[in-house]
């Protein structure tokens, strides 16, 4: 159907790793389902950021109509399971719960509006714009120095939590607070904001969270809060320099102003790193 704005997460492209580009006549999809009648599913490979939720329409559309020929070439209900993947956006850019899924509802309707009556167990993945905004990661500034006129605040998290956002930033950008040791929001007037870096603790240049970002002045000690951390942070870990993964915790409001906490996955240990890097002649 071709790409979204973001070229490394769009999948549909002429070039792709994935599949074949069946608009140049590379292969013929529908006859390879006809020739492999165990094939039973057609799965729409949508990308969750950077796609308009009319083309991921037009992709769920353009998938049913191969779905219904090959089930009407093939003369039986062939194709039983249509997964029409993700395509909902989440929102990074503030903490309103801006989801599109009643908008994509009703490009659905439009564009593949016979989808529900073909007899299909439909699926969907919405999986970032359901959890991306669970999830919030906090770190204590370690230590902050100036340098080249702006300020550089270094904390305990960086491209090892947060790859994509080290690499392709342009792309994925996360909001960022800044609270005091004790936890109190560091809240200042806009003119009052400085541009500075959030810088992560590995050994190489790029290992950042955000570049000159226009933050209250961060001092040694504060808690740093990366907002919408729910989704694509903790599942790409990274090795890099082997440090050790983050506890996870999930929290519930009990009301008067009590939390109960639960932890959701222990911090790694030590142990566990070197069991990773361990070969099997270690062992014996």
């Amino acid at each position: 159907m071709g790409p979204g704005t973001i070229a490394a997460t769009s999948t549909a492209t002429k070039t792709s790793k994935f599949g074949f580009a069946t608009r140049e006549g590379d292969v013929d999809p529908i006859e390879l389902y006809l020739q492999n009648r165990w094939l039973n599913a057609i799965h729409v490979h949508t990308g969750s950021q950077g796609c308009p939720l009319e083309l991921s329409a037009q992709g769920v559309a353009e998938a049913l109509r191969m779905a219904i020929e090959v089930n009407k070439r093939a003369g039986t209900q062939q194709i039983q399971h249509f997964d029409m993947g993700g395509g909902v956006p989440a929102d990074y850019d503030s903490d309103a719960d801006s989801r599109e899924f009643q908008e994509y509802r009703d490009l659905i309707d439009t564009h593949a509006s016979g989808l529900w009556e073909q007899g299909f167990r439909v699926y969907t993945e919405m999986g970032r714009s359901l959890t991306a905004k669970m999830g919030w990661t906090a770190t204590r500034v370690e230590a902050v120095k100036e340098s080249g006129g702006r300020r550089i605040a270094i904390g305990h998290v960086g491209a090892d939590l947060f790859v994509r956002t080290a690499y392709q930033p342009q792309n994925w950008p996360h909001r960022i607070s800044v609270f005091t040791h004790d936890g109190e929001p560091k809240d200042v007037a806009e003119e009052e904001l400085l541009p500075q870096d959030v810088a992560g603790p590995l050994c190489f240049s790029g290992d950042m969270v955000a570049v000159a970002r226009p933050l209250p002045r961060i001092e040694e000690g504060d808690i740093v809060v990366v907002h919408d951390t729910g989704a694509y942070t903790y599942s790409m870990y990274s090795r890099y320099n082997s440090r050790l993964a983050p506890a996870a915790y999930g929290y519930l409001n009990a009301g008067e102003e009590k939390i109960n906490f639960q932890t959701v996955k222990a911090a790694e240990t030590v142990d566990q790193v070197l069991q990773f890097w361990e070969s099997p002649s270690a062992s014996r």
